[in-house]
């Protein structure tokens, strides 16, 4: 069973406050803002709050110092914060946190080395780690549970036109597809591929979506493709994943996209594990703003939902997957009259 979080046990009004106070650190965090957030967490505060609170203000930084690609050990917050390293469980806690912020920039980073340095916090610390991974096993099986219930109900209940057979897949890009170095793929579906790859012309890191469609018989894709494309293109938001590029190479369609670093809101959302009310509120809130924006540019997303929004390491939700939009100022009959797009639950 999944361990609750202490900040549970908290008074609803104590919690609430803190919330609003861990929102606003991660909305204007700079690498030299957590002296003056544990500054307002008051030295006369309930000493549980006080910890729990300034914990949560230190797992906040080290995420961000370390999605930035290098950041502190948990010893040099110790120093000007020794209540965090005297009490055993969040000082494994921390730990944890440290150890999960590293992972993301140094994959082969063993939980072995943490024993010399903690050696008191050590059985802790791996009892955390497990407890997370055992929690994530759980949000799995329930997300994947979900998806078949989906599945089933789309399969009965939604009449969808039979796809046109091509009669072959499509290979995986080579490793150099034009001007871009492919490092691996981030993922397939029944529309397609998506690759992380090295743009080599502007030295950075993008997202190339190639489509399963043969292009010299599939048109009706083919604009449904460059459709997306442009619809994306025209739109420049924090919010909204960026479009690069689009275009044709070697008989391949593709777009390069910005390559968002950050898990799926998905991961984060089941039915018995929903984000308090304050941070599901900002999430709309910046969501919402997001698609103003596109809707400000004629562009209607259509198929919005968990699956198709990133949640990078800034803790920012971003828009993503333009495949169905639709320009209200351009006239087309790309979607056939009374078919039922995106997807239904949603």
């Amino acid at each position: 069973m999944t361990k609750t979080s202490p900040l549970a046990d908290l008074p609803k009004s104590v919690r609430s406050r803190l919330e609003v106070l861990l929102m606003e650190f991660d909305e204007s965090w700079k690498p030299d803002s957590l002296p003056g957030f544990v500054a307002r967490i008051s030295q006369k505060s309930d000493p549980n709050y006080r910890l729990l609170g300034i914990a949560e203000l230190v797992k906040i930084d080290l995420q961000r110092q370390w999605g930035q690609g290098s950041g502190p050990l948990v010893e040099s917050y110790f120093k000007d914060l020794p209540e965090l390293r005297d009490n055993d469980e969040v000082c494994a806690e921390l730990l944890a946190a440290e150890y999960d912020a590293r992972r993301a920039v140094e994959p082969e980073l063993e939980l072995s080395s943490y024993k010399s340095r903690f050696p008191r916090c050590y059985v802790q610390l791996v009892n955390s780690i497990k407890e997370a991974a055992s929690s994530k096993d759980e949000l799995r099986a329930q997300k994947e549970s979900r998806r078949q219930a989906q599945a089933s109900i789309e399969t009965s209940q939604v009449a969808r036109p039979k796809a046109k057979k091509t009669g072959r897949q499509k290979s995986p890009l080579p490793k150099t597809f034009g001007r871009y170095e492919i490092i691996r793929e981030l993922g397939s579906g029944a529309m397609g591929s998506v690759y992380l790859a090295h743009d080599t012309q502007l030295d950075r890191h993008v997202a190339i979506k190639t489509p399963s469609f043969d292009g010299t018989k599939d048109e009706e894709l083919v604009q449904r493709f460059y459709r997306e494309a442009r619809a994306a293109a025209k739109l420049h938001h924090r919010n909204i994943c960026p479009i690069h590029d689009v275009g044709e190479i070697d008989g391949r369609h593709f777009i390069s996209m910005g390559f968002i670093k950050g898990r799926p809101m998905s991961d984060y959302i089941s039915p018995t594990k929903l984000p308090p009310a304050d941070v599901s509120a900002t999430l709309i809130q910046r969501l919402a703003n997001a698609l103003a924006e596109a809707h400000r540019h004629n562009v209607v997303h259509r198929d919005l939902k968990p699956a198709n929004i990133m949640i990078d390491t800034k803790h920012e939700p971003v828009v993503m997957d333009f495949g169905l939009a639709r320009q209200t100022d351009v006239e087309t009959r790309v979607t056939v009259s009374g078919m039922i797009v995106g997807t239904p639950a949603y």
